[in-house]
């Protein structure tokens, strides 16, 4: 399967339920961080200060809801390389620096890296079907 990639702000786009989720599970106690592979930029096809921007408009666009963005710019067969999911790095990064309790904790995604990333890190895993709503799925399971 081939990927585009969001290569600017212009193309990103949130999908339904997004705000309405985060404002959700805000009130619930949880903090949101979110964690993705942006292997375009080992591409070369976006840069890391455009992947920067995108996370700082989308936090600015959701009210700075977002507690923090971890990305991994590799293509994920780099040796040293232990950020790109399904590898845990990132998870454990986000542990380290947030005092982030895995067992209290729900990682939400919708690919098969995600899943592999949330059981090779240890925390509850909930898959959000492709374009699904982000709302109806929090309200579902937490």
């Amino acid at each position: 399967a081939s990927h585009d990639y969001v290569k600017s702000w212009k193309e990103f786009e949130l999908l339904p339920g997004v705000l309405r989720a985060m404002e959700y599970v805000e009130n619930k106690g949880y903090k949101i961080i979110v964690i993705s592979n942006q292997r375009g930029v080992a591409r070369g096809m976006v840069s890391v200060e455009v992947v920067e921007r995108i996370h700082s408009n989308l936090n600015k666009l959701t009210g700075k809801k977002i507690l923090a963005f971890y990305y991994c710019p590799h293509h994920g067969d780099e040796p040293e390389c232990n950020c790109r999911k399904p590898k845990p790095g990132l998870v454990e990064r986000a542990v380290e620096d947030w005092g982030v309790h895995l067992e209290e904790s729900v990682f939400i995604g919708d690919s098969d890296s995600d899943t592999g990333c949330a059981a090779a890190a240890g925390v509850k895993f909930v898959k959000l079907e492709t374009n699904g709503n982000l709302y109806e799925l929090v309200t579902k399971h937490l």
